[in-house]
């Protein structure tokens, strides 16, 4: 079976069958990573490292950030949910944050006063960011081999999109134990009959994005003091501005706007409001 649209593969041969798709159980590239940090703020999924500043000018004003020899800015593309440190100019992105490396590391790394020192630590920045959206969004493959009875004989993961789905299954073939590697090139030659697409599959959408957020209706004196959960439903983007539409607890969907200095969503359930519950609406048209 090929599955290119949930990312499975299966072939069988000689009693053995040969799976290939996305590992579950894929290791947090930020869990290894020592030579850098990421500190990323206001997405449930994007998380990097852990990080004990509420928000991202309190980073950006202390001392830690003084100690910095190079680093990247990192934007959330909401039209692919992906990372990266480019700026669209046609997609939706908003900067959540930060992945930096210090001078003590920098140094220990590549020796002080090296000239070329500045440019490897951009392209290990942005690896790192690479990595770290290929495991967010499930692009790190693993695959199992089992026997007739379902018992499994071999199993292997932490393998990284490469430009085709095909080198990912031969990097595979290299690590296997050798009495499965015919498994391996089996499932290759139908891949490369043409049953398959040779490129890997683009960026997704995610379900529906849950942020918390300051609703307008709750404000007292001016002050809005508690975060409610809503849920992302759309956006559009005017003269750089974006605008959310979101959908709160109640069932109210109402426009919404994310403040880059205060690192908050803000929903306007009072002045904003797309569309009423069914219940509210009937309750209105009774009066």
């Amino acid at each position: 079976m090929l599955d290119y649209k949930n990312n499975v593969f299966t072939v069988e041969k000689d009693g053995l069958t040969l799976t290939v798709e996305p590992d579950s159980h894929a290791v947090n590239p930020r869990e290894e990573e020592y030579t850098n940090r990421m500190l990323l703020w206001g997405n449930p999924d994007f998380t990097g490292d852990q990080n004990d500043f509420v928000t991202m000018q309190d980073f950006e004003s202390s001392a830690v950030n003084d100690t910095v020899f190079y680093k990247l800015p990192v934007l959330l593309d909401a039209d692919t949910y992906n990372i990266t440190h480019e700026i669209s100019l046609t997609n939706d992105c908003r900067h959540i944050g930060y992945i930096y490396m210090t001078q003590e590391k920098a140094d220990a790394l590549y020796g002080p006063m090296t000239l070329d020192a500045k440019s490897r630590c951009d392209e290990k920045l942005k690896d790192c960011i690479k990595e770290y959206n290929d495991f967010v969004n499930n692009r790190i493959y693993g695959f199992t081999v089992t026997d007739a009875d379902g018992e499994i004989l071999e199993i292997g993961g932490d393998y990284y999109p490469q430009e085709s789905m095909q080198d990912v299954v031969k990097e595979m073939s290299m690590y296997c134990e050798e009495e499965h590697a015919e498994l391996f090139y089996h499932l290759l030659a139908e891949m490369q009959s043409g049953a398959v697409a040779p490129s890997l599959p683009a960026d997704h959408k995610p379900p529906r994005q849950t942020v918390m957020a300051y609703r307008h209706s709750q404000e007292i004196n001016g002050q809005r003091s508690k975060k409610e959960a809503v849920e992302i439903v759309d956006s559009r983007t005017e003269n750089g501005v974006t605008t959310y539409i979101v959908q709160t607890q109640d069932g109210i969907q109402c426009t919404a706007v994310f403040n880059i200095f205060t690192n908050a969503y803000y929903a306007s359930d009072v002045y904003g409001v797309i569309e009423k519950p069914a219940k509210q609406k009937n309750e209105a048209e009774m009066h």
